[in-house]
């Protein structure tokens, strides 16, 4: 079972996810140095508790009419073929090659939310992208999801925004890929035995409560001003996944 520190955190990160869209990169290194579980465990593990616990914001956001469905059906396509395939490959990997890879997606991360929050907002003209795009873009999203355990909002979000989509529509689209994604790659993990089910029914339910509270908040609170404390975080604990054992 989880220590009640990763608990806790896995609430507040759940609040995060439901108010920002981003947020799961932070149980990476709770997993892996706090509970020094196996980096091949972490990532079927946080995918199977994803899947469960984003139920909760897509319900939320699909109510308040914030999820474009062309979009989101055509991204889904993509992703949900190519996330088992992203797992296949994560399982393949060696351990130290795989924790490099979640160090580097954690940098990615850092400098991606930072570089956004100094963006001055811009409001953009709207743009329909075509079906091949947006399927190339998912199956991109599910691979990644498989192969890492997150990725989905890092990378879609960015895109989103800068064709001038709204950003409560992209925090909501960003909730249906990564329940999507997460479930497709989940089920590759459990196929290989690579999911520590007790901890990540545990984590969901911290998630869920936090997803519910995060999303709540949204039309409250500014985003913006977590940002900068998420890059911060990204940044710090990049390197203690890529040098942590297991």
């Amino acid at each position: 079972m989880a220590s009640p520190l990763t608990a806790t955190a896995a609430l507040l990160i759940g609040a995060l996810i439901g108010l920002t869209g981003i947020g799961g990169v932070f149980l990476i290194p709770l997993l892996l140095v706090v509970e020094a579980r196996p980096v091949h465990q972490v990532v079927g593990t946080l995918l199977l508790s994803f899947a469960f616990a984003q139920t909760v914001g897509v319900g939320m956001y699909a109510r308040r009419g914030a999820i474009e469905w062309r979009t989101t059906l055509l991204l889904c396509l993509g992703a949900v073929p190519c996330a088992p395939l992203g797992a296949s490959l994560s399982v393949a990997l060696p351990p130290g090659t795989l924790r490099v890879l979640l160090a580097a997606f954690l940098v990615l991360a850092g400098v991606r939310i930072l570089y956004d929050g100094r963006r001055p907002a811009v409001e953009r003209p709207r743009r329909q992208l075509p079906a091949p795009l947006l399927v190339a873009l998912g199956a991109l999203i599910g691979l990644t999801a498989g192969l890492l355990g997150v990725g989905g909002p890092i990378i879609l979000g960015p895109v989103l925004l800068l064709l001038g989509t709204p950003v409560a529509t992209t925090v909501g689209i960003n909730q249906v890929i990564g329940l999507v994604s997460s479930a497709a790659g989940a089920a590759g993990h459990l196929l290989f035995g690579e999911v520590d089910v007790p901890l990540a029914l545990l984590l969901t339910s911290c998630l869920m409560v936090g997803i519910f509270l995060g999303a709540r908040a949204a039309r409250r609170v500014a985003p913006a001003r977590l940002r900068g404390l998420l890059a911060v975080v990204c940044l710090a604990v990049a390197p203690l996944v890529g040098l942590s054992g297991g």
